[in-house]
């Protein structure tokens, strides 16, 4: 059971997990070699109409979906889980244990709140904080400081940034991750 289709540029597949019989899964293959995941999206088959995306529900009550619309930030009133995780910093020092102190982020200015979740050395235990975007404002561009617990202390940290608001959209742009090194003992 599966869909695909080519639109902007793009390898749109409709996809089952192991066990089920309806998709609810779309990856999708950009130019630049990258898959992004859509989970809980419902999509027997995937169509063009009018130059627009199109997907059928697999469910008894046949509903038709536009896919990919600008400046649409809901699942058919449902707020979108948007998400992505870092991969894990050592910052050129994979040895050496740091003591991470202060963390800057930089967005665009939106009404969003972003949910910052860390962890360190591959732990499944994570921390986490919040921040808006909409304070430290420069030429639309938000920029936030971050002090984080003495405590952190690692030879590598990840980040899994997060919005989960129905209607909100971000546009993360980096972050700068401030550190002591630990002396070898």
């Amino acid at each position: 059971y599966m869909s695909s289709i080519i639109y902007d540029d793009r390898y749109w597949l409709s996809v089952s997990t192991t066990g089920t019989t309806k998709n609810q899964i779309i990856l999708i293959y950009d130019i630049n070699n990258n898959w992004t995941k859509f989970i809980d999206i419902n999509a027997s088959c995937l169509n063009i109409y009018n130059n627009k995306l199109y997907s059928g529900s697999n469910s008894n009550l046949g509903f038709v979906y536009e896919q990919d619309v600008d400046n649409l930030y809901n699942d058919d009133g449902t707020a979108i889980d948007s998400y992505f995780w870092t991969k894990d910093f050592d910052f050129g020092q994979p040895d050496l244990e740091k003591i991470y102190s202060t963390i800057y982020l930089t967005a665009i200015t939106t009404t969003s709140v972003l949910n910052i979740n860390y962890s360190l050395d591959n732990s499944t235990i994570t921390s986490s904080f919040t921040v808006g975007l909409s304070s430290h404002i420069i030429r639309g561009i938000t920029t936030e400081k971050v002090s984080l617990p003495r405590a952190k202390r690692g030879r590598y940290i990840k980040f899994k940034i997060r919005n989960n608001e129905k209607d909100k959209n971000f546009n993360f742009r980096n972050m700068r991750c401030y550190y002591d090194l630990e002396p070898l003992r």
